[in-house]
């Protein structure tokens, strides 16, 4: 029976069926709540280990696992609340309001910049590199106390950024004067029409 749920989620993804986004959120918390997956070996590769997390078995190949990016599970589940809230829930994530509701519209942006599934601005993707690499950031971030891009930059492996009027010329500016003195604006432009 376990097996059942597990072929049918890597036919599901595999095939990348018509009403994917409606059957694979059920397998999936079926797959989560049941701990399916933890009752799984690894292939032959890796001796046969088990698995030590449900996102390996979702990253690893096929049959054995169910060869799928994280990210691109997550988006496939993201218009099922509580699958979405479980799949988080399995890198120590929270989802917040923007995540469970409608995206879009001004402060929710509608995607993420991700120009794979390994980096970008994914959350699942910042929450694990912090865990990896600053973990008392990550854990700041799980309990609340600081956002995941807030860390990241803390971290020292994102930019902090500003966003920049261009409606006049006088707006920009009074946003760069927010951030930069007025000389090395100056300097900065001098530099960059040399």
């Amino acid at each position: 029976m376990p097996h059942d749920f597990i072929t049918a989620a890597q036919r599901a993804i595999g095939e990348g069926q018509g009403n994917l986004f409606d059957v694979l959120p059920a397998i999936i918390k079926r797959i989560i709540k049941d701990e399916l997956w933890k009752g799984r070996n690894k292939g032959p590769k890796d001796d046969g280990a088990a698995f030590t997390s449900f996102r390996e078995f979702v990253e690893y190949p096929l049959w054995h696992g169910l060869e799928c990016p994280w990210s691109r599970l997550v988006l496939y589940c993201e218009h099922d609340e509580e699958c979405r809230a479980l799949l988080l829930g399995q890198v120590g994530e929270q989802p917040t309001r923007s995540d469970a509701g409608a995206k879009g519209g001004r402060g929710n942006k509608a995607t993420d910049n991700i120009s794979s599934f390994k980096h970008g601005t994914d959350p699942t993707y910042t929450l694990a590199r912090l865990k990896r690499d600053a973990p008392d950031l990550a854990k700041m971030v799980i309990d609340g106390d600081i956002s995941a891009n807030a860390a990241a930059i803390q971290a020292g492996f994102r930019k902090p950024t500003k966003t920049i009027p261009i409606d006049t010329p006088a707006s920009a500016v009074r946003a760069l004067l927010r951030v930069f003195s007025a000389e090395e604006i100056i300097n900065a432009a001098q530099q960059e029409t040399a």
